[in-house]
């Protein structure tokens, strides 16, 4: 096998389809599975590990022996596929930088299709080589009948070129319901499938759809699904996007042309369709009670601006029907005349007309309906309720048949307006009769104290389709009380040395934003015990019992807090909670009440003492041990309580003096 010389390389890398990995600090082979664009200007590098010795014919049927080896566009770390069509002209160097890109010369499809799907038939560099015969063939008329691997062991070229072609083939396909025609409905899915072995999803790219409507594929299967704006006929046409591209030519003076290929005629396949647009209505009058057919019933059409209105009589069957409707119209149903003893229906009854279809309504003729209005309030508050925690939504109420206890009919509940009402719809109204509203749950922050409401649902005339009854009714707010106890935190209710519990104040405030509640609130507190300390907020002064009490609370969590302490008292910081929630409906629990006791700490001090005795001549003094000292309340003042009345002197270590003696937790006083 000769050495391969520079001048005599003839090979081009193609683009591929599929991913190879070459050696080299390069990155991989570059894989196309899009449209393929070819940079401007790469460096074609000569894969000198890999020669052959290829021998054969030229066009001229000279024959020809060469060595050549695989061609590369190398740029931005990718090294690309690419085939020699310039056979003869050499190229200098292993790596050849500066090509640029130009059109490609007029050549064969099948060159073209061979430059991209060699790849499907094998990645390795055989079959390259094998590819790069069958261009030579297409493009230069060389007909080549051996290759030999630098080891001398022989290609198969034949079973490679047979691979080669059958991708060709195999791309070439085009499904089995190519170039037919397809029915299909306005609305509706239409399926068809291909029985060639395709994947319809390789076919992803629309050349054209001049029947505008929509499809998606799943498998072998293309769905067809017509839209509002899809034509009565038209065409769909697909075609297979990947590798795409223009295929170029990298050329450089003096130096062989090379070829990178792409697919610029993809394959595609068509589908004609024809699209049902138009459907039928038919109208079917009966007794809603037995169910007989009502013939004579004159009915109006109206399609809006799809169609002019039509009136239409139903038969003796009691059927009235109409065709060639547009698909999507939207026709309403009105009840013009019916005959005696029916009552007019002037509910409107709307269809949608679907293309293909007969869309089928019934229309019944009812008895004259009843229908019940509640609305709902508070006693005090009416519809202004005084905070969050109360809410007029969520009275039940149950419709009894004749009698406050009678069979329930239906049940409503109330809106956040405090309204509620039985359905107006006449398939599900009241039968007309007697019937009483009674209340079965009320709402948050209300006790039930509605009483039930005797309601008569009587006949007027046929054409009255429905009779209505207003119902009001009222339920009482739930209200708290709390009262509040001074005591001692050691004696109780009686305080201790010169401290009192006179005097001292309390303010209640709303737990939530520590706000004093004042007198002016909505729900307007009232005074229980004790003296108002405050004309705009709830501080009151104890009463003699040492309490004070507030009443017409409204819901809500509260606290009590000491700001103003008594004489001989800290003041007390602790906030003693208060809270006002619905216990349940029962009209008993419509005053919530809540005591709290607080628990006060006296005001303690302590002292200490020294005694001496001196010397006659008051030159010197010493300090007395043992001697027992009682402290004694003083007019007044209550007895001592919790501490020591009597101290007996001793030596104090700290401060190294006899005579020392201490009382301590002294309660506040003379």
């Amino acid at each position: 096998m000769k050495k391969p010389r520079f001048k005599n390389w003839r090979l081009l890398a193609t683009l591929s389809l599929l991913c190879q990995t070459i050696g080299g600090s390069l990155g991989p082979t570059i894989a196309f599975a899009d449209e393929i664009t070819h940079p401007q200007t790469v460096t074609v590098e000569l894969d000198l590990a890999h020669q052959y010795a290829v021998e054969g014919t030229f066009s001229d049927g000279r024959p020809m022996s060469e060595v050549t080896v695989p061609h590369y566009a190398v740029y931005n770390g990718v090294k690309q596929d690419i085939f020699c069509i310039e056979p003869g002209v050499p190229i200098y160097n292993e790596f050849t930088p500066g090509y640029e890109k130009n059109p490609l010369p007029d050549m064969s499809e099948k060159a073209k299709l061979v430059s991209v799907l060699w790849k499907e038939a094998g990645t390795d560099v055989d079959t390259h080589i094998v590819a790069q015969k069958m261009i030579w063939q297409e493009v230069n008329g060389y007909t080549l009948h051996s290759i030999k691997r630098s080891d001398g062991s022989a290609v198969n070229i034949a079973a490679i070129e047979s691979k080669i072609n059958q991708a060709i083939a195999d791309y070439q396909k085009k499904p089995s319901f190519h170039n037919s025609t397809v029915k299909t409905v306005l609305g509706q899915s239409t399926t068809v499938t291909d029985t060639n072995g395709l994947n319809l999803s390789e076919f992803d790219e629309v050349v054209e759809n001049i029947a505008n409507i929509d499809y998606r594929v799943n498998g072998n299967q293309l769905v067809i699904t017509p839209n509002a704006n899809s034509k009565e006929s038209g065409e769909l046409t697909l075609k297979k996007s990947a590798n795409t591209g223009t295929p170029v030519a990298y050329k450089m003076a003096g130096q062989q042309t090379l070829m990178a290929g792409a697919i610029d005629k993809p394959n595609t396949y068509t589908i004609k369709i024809d699209v049902e647009t138009e459907g039928s209505l038919k109208i079917k009058k009966v007794d809603k009670e037995t169910g007989n057919v009502v013939p004579g019933t004159v009915f109006h059409l109206d399609f809006g601006k799809t169609l002019p209105a039509k009136d239409v009589t139903t038969d003796k069957e009691g059927i009235a029907t109409l065709d060639e409707i547009p698909h999507g119209a939207k026709v309403t149903i009105t009840e013009k005349s019916v005959p005696a003893p029916y009552t007019i229906d002037t509910t409107p009854i709307t269809a949608t007309i679907k293309s293909g279809e007969t869309i089928s309504v019934t229309s019944k003729n009812t008895r004259e309906k009843g229908q019940i209005i509640l609305n709902k309030m508070g006693v005090e508050t009416g519809t202004d309720l005084w905070n969050d925690k109360y809410s007029l939504a969520g009275n039940t109420f149950a419709i009894r048949k004749d009698s406050p206890t009678g069979e329930i009919v239906q049940e409503m509940t109330t809106d956040e307006k405090g309204h509620a009402e039985t359905p107006k719809e006449i398939a599900n109204a009241l039968e007309l009769g007697t019937y009483y509203v009674t209340e079965t749950k009320a709402s948050n922050g209300f006790v039930n104290t509605f009483k039930p409401v005797k309601v008569e649902l009587n006949y007027v005339n046929q054409t009255v389709a429905l009779v209505t009854s207003n119902v009001k009714g009222q339920n009482q707010e739930i209200t708290g009380e709390t009262t509040l106890t001074k005591e001692d935190k050691d004696t109780g209710n009686e305080t201790q040395g010169k401290a009192e519990f006179k005097g001292a104040e309390y303010t209640l405030f709303t737990a939530k934003d520590g706000q004093a509640v004042k007198w002016s609130e909505a729900f307007k507190p009232e005074l229980v015990k004790g003296t108002k300390a405050s004309d705009e907020t709830v501080t009151l002064t104890l009463d003699e019992k040492n309490q004070v009490a507030v009443k017409h609370l409204a819901i809500n969590e509260y606290y009590w807090q000491e700001t103003k302490a008594p004489e001989g008292y800290t003041l007390d910081e602790t906030k003693y909670p208060v809270s006002i929630k619905k216990v349940d409906d029962n009209e008993k629990n419509a005053v919530i009440t809540r005591d709290v006791t607080a628990k006060e700490q006296v005001i303690r001090f302590g002292f200490d003492f020294f005694k001496f005795a001196g010397s006659a001549a008051g030159t010197a003094e010493t300090g007395f041990n043992d001697l027992t000292f009682k402290v004694s309340p003083l007019e007044g003042t209550s007895e001592i309580t919790d501490a020591e009345d009597e101290a007996i002197t001793a030596y104090n270590e700290q401060l190294g003096f006899d005579g020392y003696g201490k009382f301590e937790n002294l309660p506040y006083g003379d």
